[in-house]
């Protein structure tokens, strides 16, 4: 009779153990399930449109360009992977509209002769991929850094097509900050310095030049 109590005794704290180590499985299982959840919902993923003003100054070495021009850039932007619960990997496709203000000779004959000022216009589609760190879930200030890549659409000066002057894909750094105003509305400021030479060798000839840009742009988030 002592022996079948024991084995009774035995069993159930079997059973107990199996069932509180079974409920402890649970509560893990749930709780990384909201975490989840709660990451997905609460979390840095995000999609956006766009768009603001910009200035942006090509120079370098032998640059005939006489200062900066004013432009516009926007598009849109996507999160690609999530690192943690305020990081996380993000890309985009955006227009850019780049360039600088370059002093060319004007004649007119019987009028006039000399230096004017015009507007040389290089506009890319730029596609940025930077990793942002925010320090609260879609909302608060967040900071980025990164790289983008552009490809020249066109290349222009007082109706003169210039694009057979300059290299087709672009390299720039990215850095940038911004808030989020709750879960919708951003601003944010972007600098772009590049890496690569844009102009290609003419004959003997040849350009450093590099593009730089600066952009503040408020968007919407999806």
């Amino acid at each position: 009779m002592r022996t079948i109590l024991m084995a009774s005794a035995l069993l159930a704290g079997t059973l107990a153990s199996h069932a509180q180590a079974d409920q402890l499985l649970a509560n893990s299982l749930n709780e990384n399930g909201q975490n989840k959840k709660d990451l997905k919902k609460n979390g840095n993923s995000i999609r956006y449109a766009q768009i603001g003003p910009q200035m942006s100054w090509p120079g370098g070495d032998g640059s005939n360009y006489n200062g900066g021009a004013l432009g516009i850039g926007g598009g849109v932007e996507a999160s690609l992977l999530q690192l943690n619960k305020r990081m996380l990997l993000q890309g985009g496709l955006l227009f850019s509209q780049q360039g600088g203000k370059t002093m060319t000779y004007s004649y007119n004959p019987g009028v006039s002769y000399g230096e004017v000022e015009t507007t040389r216009r290089l506009n890319y589609l730029a596609m940025p991929v930077t990793a942002l760190y925010q320090t609260k879930p879609r909302q608060g200030f967040f900071a980025e850094a990164g790289l983008q890549p552009a490809l020249l659409l066109s290349a222009k000066e007082e109706g003169r097509d210039l694009k057979d002057e300059y290299k087709p894909f672009d390299l720039g750094l990215v850095a940038g900050v911004g808030y989020q105003f709750g879960r919708h509305i951003r601003t944010q400021l972007r600098v772009v310095p590049g890496l690569l030479n844009i102009r290609k060798e003419q004959g003997s000839y040849s350009m450093n030049e590099r593009n730089l840009v600066a952009s503040l742009r408020v968007g919407y988030v999806f």
